[in-house]
């Protein structure tokens, strides 16, 4: 909690928040330094949140989602953290009612969780018997 509590105190400084445009029909005009974009109410967590291992996980799971989005680590939490299956396709099945692009998508389990090795690097792991040392990730 101490250190879930740290992010969200460093998120919570005004001093980071993005600022307002001075005129929002001419952003090149600037920033107005005295006015934020936005104002985040962010408390911390107490006790309550973190009663139990399943809760405190729970919460370190929804923190690292806000704090890292866009910055490409969800992916690998999610197949860490053995959920990438279950959240996945609930968002293609959720995402592909409104939006083509992902519409019959899919995360398989046991081959979506890795990429496949390129060919020409398996070709190149040969042994003494000229047998190549790389095999390829399983459904590729």
């Amino acid at each position: 909690m101490q250190y879930v509590n740290r992010v969200r105190e460093s998120a919570s400084n005004p001093q980071g928040f993005s600022k307002k445009y001075v005129d929002d029909n001419s952003p090149l005009t600037g920033f107005d330094q005295a006015k934020n974009a936005a104002n985040y109410i962010i408390g911390m967590y107490t006790t309550s949140e973190f009663f139990s291992k399943e809760s405190a996980l729970e919460s370190i799971h929804y923190e690292r989602k806000l704090e890292l989005a866009m910055e490409g680590h969800r992916f690998f939490d999610l197949v860490r953290w053995g959920i990438a299956e279950k959240t996945l396709n609930d968002y293609f099945q959720y995402q592909g009612q409104l939006t083509t692009d992902v519409r019959g998508g899919k995360f398989i389990s046991g081959k979506s969780e890795y990429y496949p090795i390129p060919q020409a690097q398996i070709d190149l792991s040969l042994n003494n018997s000229g047998e190549p040392t790389l095999t390829q990730n399983p459904g590729y």
